[in-house]
């Protein structure tokens, strides 16, 4: 799961709990682990992992352009 570390997500949910979200997060990461197998492009990864989460209700980016301050 060290590999997702660099991904970005940006979650846009009302009244979702903090936790929640998390375990949401997790629980998709190694249902995909455990479906998909340890030999998945790193490439490939936040694609799959953001389909999952949106499959799931949350609103979800990948590499999103964000401000420097």
């Amino acid at each position: 799961m060290s590999r997702l570390l660099w991904l970005v997500l940006v979650l846009e949910v009302e009244g979702a709990v903090e936790n929640e979200i998390t375990r949401q997060i997790v629980d998709a990461a190694i249902h995909i682990h455990r479906t998909l197998g340890p030999g998945l492009l790193e490439s490939a990864c936040p694609h799959i992992l953001a389909h999952a989460l949106r499959k799931r209700g949350l609103a979800v980016g990948c590499e999103v352009s964000l401000p420097l301050r």
